[in-house]
């Protein structure tokens, strides 16, 4: 017999809405540093900007219009944000937008490093990849979000079937279902089995994309420096740490999702406060991602430097 408390924890709504402001404003923050701010970075400053706007509304959709809430140790949740509350929209839906978004986000990050690398690589003539394999490349970033969306649809229930199932398994939590007024529950199958195996896969397959990019841009790098001027190299080597800096911080948008459904199939007991953590990890990935820019980002850290610098001077000058 399982147990599943259905109390509401207001420590991890509170955190939806802290965290929330909070991204929104570093986020913002960033999107009018690289729109106005980074001309220096030169056209691959829109590629970071893609992949900052795909940050913010993944926060968005996850942290106002979402707020999803566990139902360990089943696979299942129920939305408390603006989509369920006010306009009615299912948990399924919501969890399939958060899911889309997440993966746009990586194949965002994915693509930059890509550019980069090309950039340098054409400067150099050296390791360029044919268009056939750059436009493939495109096509499975527009295919494998779809191919998600598609199969998390596949393997939704209606509220229906999903309380005839609670009824019929575990009926004594059926009473308490049926007061949630939404709620989704992903019933384990082969299927859903070859769901995780895909996107497990997936993630192998980035990461070792990510791995060939970063091995390849270092040793590119270090031929380029003879190459180009200080300034110019020194651009460079700038866009490349805002990437590293990025990837090392998008581990919190896959890591606590995959801990998340390994945490369900291995059925830790008492682990509703850790699938709650992992949530909120994953709701602030992209906050740590802004903080870890302005202390690791040169350019950010020198616009930030200037700022205050320049507040300070009209408060000196004020005073006489």
């Amino acid at each position: 017999m399982i147990a599943i408390d259905f109390t509401n924890p207001l420590w991890l709504t509170y955190f939806y809405h802290f965290i929330g402001v909070i991204s929104a404003i570093l986020n913002t923050l960033g999107i009018y540093l690289l729109a106005f701010k980074l001309g220096k970075l030169g056209p691959f400053r829109f590629y970071l900007l893609g992949f900052q706007i795909s940050c913010m509304l993944t926060d968005i959709q996850l942290n106002l219009l979402s707020q999803p809430i566990s139902l360990y140790p089943l696979l299942a949740g129920y939305t408390q944000g603006v989509m369920s509350t006010i306009f009615g929209i299912s948990s399924h839906f919501c969890a399939m937008i958060i899911g889309f978004l997440a993966l746009i986000q990586l194949e965002a990050l994915t693509l930059c490093f890509g550019k980069k690398h090309q950039a340098i690589a054409y400067i150099l003539k050296i390791h360029l990849v044919h268009d056939v394999l750059l436009y493939f490349c495109y096509f499975l970033c527009i295919f494998a979000p779809v191919v998600l969306c598609a199969s998390m649809q596949y393997l939704s229930l209606s509220r229906e079937e999903q309380l005839g199932y609670i009824r019929e398994n575990f009926p004594y939590l059926y009473p308490d279902f049926l007061k949630l007024p939404h709620f989704v529950l992903y019933i384990r199958s082969p299927n859903l089995v070859w769901l995780f195996l895909s996107i497990f896969v997936g993630g192998l397959t980035i990461s070792l994309i990510f791995s060939i990019f970063i091995l390849d841009l270092f040793r590119l790098m270090r031929i380029l420096r003879l190459k180009i001027s200080r300034s110019t190299y020194q651009k460079h080597q700038e866009a490349l740490r805002s990437l590293m800096v990025q990837l090392m911080t998008s581990i919190l948008c896959i890591g606590p999702p995959c801990a998340l459904v390994a945490l369900v199939y291995l059925e830790i007991p008492n682990g509703r406060l850790l699938s709650e953590i992992l949530i909120a990890m994953f709701a602030s990935h992209s906050s740590i991602n802004m903080l870890s820019l302005f202390i690791f980002f040169p350019p950010y850290r020198r616009l930030f430097g200037w700022s205050l610098k320049k507040s300070r001077t009209k408060r000196v000058s004020s005073m006489f």
